[in-house]
């Protein structure tokens, strides 16, 4: 899958705006010319990660089952 840049700054700036991300210090050496801006997920884009995953966990385990139930 290939994101145009539009595409990714547009998720970057949703994400700040919703504050599930923020501006860090760059920490790793930057050995090109280009500006490199980095980010990090705030503890609310942590609580908002996990509780995406733990969706999706549940979708699977339904999905799964309905799969099971339907083989036999």
């Amino acid at each position: 899958m290939i994101l145009s840049t539009g595409t990714l700054y547009g998720a970057l700036k949703r994400l700040l705006d919703q504050g599930w991300i923020k501006r860090v210090v760059e920490t790793h050496p930057n050995p090109s010319d280009r500006e490199r801006k980095e980010y990090a997920l705030t503890p609310l884009g942590r609580r908002v990660l996990n509780a995406e995953i733990d969706r999706l966990h549940r979708l699977v385990t339904i999905a799964k089952s309905q799969t099971r139930s339907e083989t036999l």
